[in-house]
Formats: structure tokens, sequence, C-alpha cells
């Protein structure tokens, strides 16, 4: 962001490199982009530690499953609940007037009647996560 913000007050190079980096400024600071981007930080926890539990040496096929249902029990549950980071993220935001602000940033497309709606994202990793057990050419557990 800080890099954009630079770029796009710079008195030197090109028109359209600081109109791209302008747009792009904006659309970081979009509210709907930071409401996204703190619920993959709560889904990448997720992940993080299924990864991590899948590098341990002694991983055995029962332990992968097991890890396996945890993780998309999780991500059920982060389908239905918002996550820590989210939560916190959405706390933090501080209405004031038409727009909001978070940490001194005036957030650009506030709304609010924005919506928790990520269970697609939750759903595809799910599905994608289970696929696996069920692909045949998957050697890990055969």
């Amino acid at each position: 962001m800080a890099y954009s913000a630079h770029v796009a007050q710079a008195n030197r190079g090109n028109n359209a490199v600081r109109g791209r980096a302008k747009y792009t400024l904006k659309q970081l600071r979009g509210f709907r982009h930071l409401k996204f981007m703190y619920f993959m930080q709560d889904l990448l926890s997720i992940i993080s530690e299924l990864s991590l539990n899948l590098q341990k040496s002694t991983l055995t096929c029962v332990d992968f499953v097991d890890y396996l249902e945890a993780t998309n029990l999780q991500l059920t549950q982060l389908r239905f609940q918002q996550g820590e980071h989210y939560t916190s993220f959405i706390a933090e935001v501080v209405r004031e007037g038409p727009t909001a602000v978070i940490k001194g940033l005036t957030l650009t497309f506030y709304s609010e009647n924005a919506k928790y709606d990520y269970g697609q994202v939750c759903d595809l990793v799910v599905e994608r996560s289970g696929n696996r057990l069920e692909d045949p050419n998957n050697k890990q557990c055969h």
C-alpha cells in the first residue's frame, strides 16, 4: 500500500503508471477487499495448521485422515461463524458519517450492510481437500 501511495503522489513517471497506482491504492483501501483479506487470514491459519501437521515425520494414514477431518470441521465452522481475525477487523472499524476508518485509514466502498458471505470459499476448500482422498492417483494412503 505504501508503494502505491508513493507512486500515485510522485511527480515523476508517466500518467498511466500513476493512474494505475491510484486505482490500486483505492482498491486496497476498500472495505470489501480488506474484509476478504481478514477472512483469508482466518482461512489460511486453518490450512497452515493442517500443513504443519502433515509435515510431521511420524505421520500415519490414520493421522492424515484425522487431521483432514479436523480441518474440514474448522472450515465448516468458519463458513458459519466469523473467524478471530475477521471479527477483530470488524470491531476496529469506526463509522464516521458515510465512511468508516480503521487505524486512521479511511476505507473506500464502505457498506454497513455488508454481509459475511464466504461460505462458498470454505465449501470449495473442503471439497478440494476431500477429493484428495478419493483420487486413485494419490499414493499417500494406498
